[in-house]
C-alpha cells in the first residue's frame, strides 16, 4: 500500500478501508455509493475490473448466511450456471467464492453488533487483496 491511498467508508460506517486513487495506467478509480436504508454500498473499480474491483455493501438487518442466501437465490437469474461454496470461518470473518462462466469472485462477511459488512472483490486483481488488507474496524 502506497502513502497516497485515499481512505474510504460509508456515514456511520464502523468499516474504514483504504485504496489506490489511480489504476496502473494512471486513469483515476472509481468510487460509486449506492443504496440507502437498510442496504448501502461503496464499489472501487478500474476502468479494467481484472485490475480493481472491489465492493463493500454494509446490510442493517441481516446475518452473513441470511445475506448469502438472497444472493443464492437472486444471482442464478442474473448469471446463468453460477456456483457457490459453503461460507468458511476466516481471518476477516466468513469468506467463499461463487463464480459463472469466466468469472470468480471471492466474498467476505464481517459480523458486528448493529451490521454485517459483505466484501466482494475479483480475485484475480492483485491490489484488491492489498485493499482487503487495510480494512479496519472502528468507532462511527
Amino acid at each position: 500500500m502506497s502513502s497516497d491511498w485515499l481512505e474510504c467508508s460509508g456515514d456511520g460506517w464502523e468499516l474504514v478501508f483504504r485504496h489506490p486513487p489511480t489504476d496502473s495506467a494512471g486513469r483515476a478509480v472509481t468510487v460509486a455509493r449506492r443504496g440507502e436504508g437498510d442496504v448501502r454500498g461503496i464499489h472501487v473499480t478500474a476502468e479494467n475490473h481484472d485490475e480493481i474491483y472491489f465492493e463493500v455493501t454494509r446490510w442493517d438487518a441481516m446475518t452473513a448466511v441470511e445475506i448469502y442466501r438472497v444472493m443464492q437465490e437472486r444471482l442464478p437469474g442474473m448469471y446463468p450456471g453460477i456456483e457457490f461454496d459453503e461460507l468458511k470461518a476466516s481471518t476477516i470473518g466468513q469468506s467463499g467464492s461463487f463464480r459463472w462462466p469466466g468469472q470468480v469472485r471471492e466474498i467476505h462477511f464481517i459480523e458486528l453488533a448493529e451490521a454485517t459488512y459483505r466484501i466482494i472483490l475479483r480475485p484475480i486483481g492483485l491490489v484488491n487483496h492489498d485493499i482487503l488488507a487495510t480494512v479496519e474496524i472502528g468507532q462511527k
